[in-house]
């Protein structure tokens, strides 16, 4: 008989299992390995499945819906921009559903892209930045808050992802917004 350990979290779990004796023995040493090899460390989800594990679900299925992924240069670093769900008009969504190549919505989905790496720490020394769709955001810091267009606020920083960064914002950003240069 042999033993292997299961591991979910902290807890441990003795698991038995039959092996032939043309099969090896898996030390527990082993077993932990595989275990913890199954579990995607930080950075190595895609982006999708990084924003729905984050939390920012109706921005995830925005990205999906768009295709926008297929936008950005292999290879390079990116930077989302993903807004709380609680920014979307859900009416609003659910009918732009039904509208499958809607390029207005396209074109706000690739606002929320940067085709580069924006740590937080680089938001603090960056003014503008050039995003997907050619327009620019601005960076507002007062008092240790970061705001961008001066209207949605950095909630969270830093969100590793397989090729890049997510940040979450308070808001859905526009470009048509007073702060945002086109």
């Amino acid at each position: 008989m042999k033993k292997s350990l299961l591991i979910i979290g902290l807890i441990t779990l003795p698991i038995a299992t039959y092996t032939t004796a043309a099969e090896t023995e898996t030390t527990p040493q082993e077993a932990v390995t595989e275990a913890a090899a199954a579990i995607p460390a930080d950075g190595e989800q895609g982006l999708v499945e990084t924003l729905k594990k984050s939390g920012y679900t109706v921005f995830a299925e925005l990205v999906e819906m768009t295709g926008v992924l297929s936008e950005l240069k292999e290879g390079e670093p990116f930077t989302c921009f993903a807004p709380r769900n609680d920014a979307f008009n859900m009416k609003i969504f659910n009918k732009l559903k039904e509208e499958p190549g809607n390029e207005e919505l396209l074109d706000l989905v690739r606002y929320h892209f940067l085709q580069d790496d924006q740590t937080k720490d680089l938001i603090l020394i960056s003014r503008r930045v050039k995003t997907l769709n050619g327009k620019f955001v601005l960076y507002w810091i007062t008092k240790g808050e970061i705001s961008i267009n001066n209207h949605s606020e950095l909630i969270e920083a830093d969100i590793k992802t397989k090729g890049g960064l997510i940040h979450g914002v308070s808001e859905i950003l526009r470009p048509d917004v007073e702060g945002a240069l086109p």
